[in-house]
């Protein structure tokens, strides 16, 4: 980390915005339809709030995390294990699920991974194999059960990941038995081979597509390099370099644009028979949004678990953001594949995955946006600590591990 050097970089913020240029003009454009757990009040321009001061006033990131971890495990968490989604009818998705057994194992909580992996279990894996339904909530009669039992493959993946990390801290055979048998019904589900290379689609309903759709934020090469060691009879390490080749060309190709900015793209699809990365199927779009972010967080969490060169390369091409934000100090939440903006209003849930791209482009200005935009959102109210909007789960998640990597907290348990 850089702290000594916060006050000079304060100083330095405004010359470095003044050699940025003036950003492209921002049309009146209605907002496109958003991932319902992202939507949130918007917080005041940067520019309209206090600056940061050059010696922070809010605790140290270790205990931001673990704060906001005790009052998540509260308040979203119930005591059956249910992750619930307060902004979208109590809902429960496999992605909510995963991501609490994720921070749990992180910080070493197993009452409440126990909890959380019983209730998928029991709840989500109704489809007859050993993944899980994607959702699960509240049917018109007023019953609650599954919704839609197709399978998020970056959900499935990343439980699979938690349960190896399991294993390796708690020493439970079984976490591994049943991360091996998500492993094997994810990859003959969800991945398809185009030219003899595997490909990691969106889910079960995506592979059966004849353009396969492909989220390039579900991507994780650093979970595929893990899960070559626990299930070397698959091709993980080619999933690895596809992984790559669909983020960096659904980044850099115009796709359903004249150009493209450089930033990556919510969905995209591939032709089976060459290999094409091309638009996605209409409703799904290349805009970069509450599902684009992410993928800088995962490419940056493998380049600071295995170093691959891949990840520093794309990060240093994806620039818009960083050029936006040195300039404007705030971004819009939503933008086209061509870089004008289509949602002006700022979510600093977006703030949690482009850290992850500083990190590896810019270390500096990674320091300016974590004492700008993710430690200033840190608050306690009523005994409880949290990020921004209270009832956020979707900006509570990903703020935190925002937060998590910048400060190097998420290490490879399975290393």
């Amino acid at each position: 980390m850089l702290h000594h050097s916060l006050p000079v970089l304060l100083v330095l913020l405004p010359l470095l915005a003044a050699c940025v240029g003036a950003p492209a003009p921002m049309p009146s454009a209605s907002p496109p339809a958003a991932r319902a757990e992202a939507t949130t009040s918007v917080p005041p321009r940067a520019e309209e709030a206090a600056p940061a001061p050059t010696s922070p006033p809010w605790p140290s990131a270790d205990e931001m995390l673990q704060r906001t971890w005790e009052s998540y495990r509260h308040e979203f968490i119930q005591d059956d294990g249910r992750t619930k989604d307060p902004m979208r009818d109590l809902a429960t998705t496999s992605e909510g699920q995963s991501y609490s057994l994720l921070r749990a194992v992180w910080m070493d909580d197993r009452a409440t991974f126990e909890r959380v992996l019983r209730w998928s279990n029991d709840n989500l894996r109704v489809r007859g194999d050993q993944l899980f339904g994607f959702l699960w909530g509240r049917h018109a009669d007023g019953s609650w059960s599954i919704l839609d039992a197709n399978v998020a493959s970056d959900a499935d993946q990343d439980i699979a990941l938690a349960l190896v990390f399991a294993h390796r801290r708690w020493g439970e055979a079984r976490y591994l038995e049943q991360a091996q048998g998500i492993l094997a019904d994810l990859w003959s589900k969800t991945v398809v081979e185009v030219g003899g290379r595997p490909y990691l689609t969106a889910g079960d309903w995506a592979a059966q597509q004849e353009q396969p759709t492909l989220n390039p934020s579900y991507l994780a090469p650093y979970a595929y390099r893990i899960f070559a060691t626990v299930d070397p009879s698959r091709n993980w390490i080619g999933l690895v370099d596809t992984s790559y080749e669909v983020v960096l060309g659904c980044t850099q190709q115009a796709l359903d644009s004249a150009v493209s900015a450089n930033l990556p793209a919510n969905w995209c699809g591939i032709d089976r028979t060459t290999g094409t990365l091309r638009a996605p199927l209409a409703p799904l779009d290349t805009h970069f949004g509450y599902d684009a972010f992410r993928t800088y967080w995962r490419i940056a969490l493998d380049a600071r678990w295995y170093g691959d060169q891949r990840a520093y390369a794309y990060m240093g091409r994806s620039g818009l953001l960083r050029e936006r934000w040195l300039k404007d100090r705030t971004l819009a939440s939503v933008y086209r594949h061509d870089g004008e903006p289509l949602n002006r209003r700022e979510d600093p849930t977006i703030y949690g995955g482009l850290i992850g791209n500083l990190i590896l482009s810019e270390p500096q200005t990674a320091e300016l946006l974590y004492s700008y935009e993710l430690a200033p959102r840190y608050a306690e109210r009523d005994g409880q600590a949290f990020w921004g909007e209270p009832r956020n789960y979707y900006m509570q998640n990903w703020m935190w591990f925002g937060v998590a990597l910048y400060a190097e907290r998420l290490p490879n348990l399975a290393a």
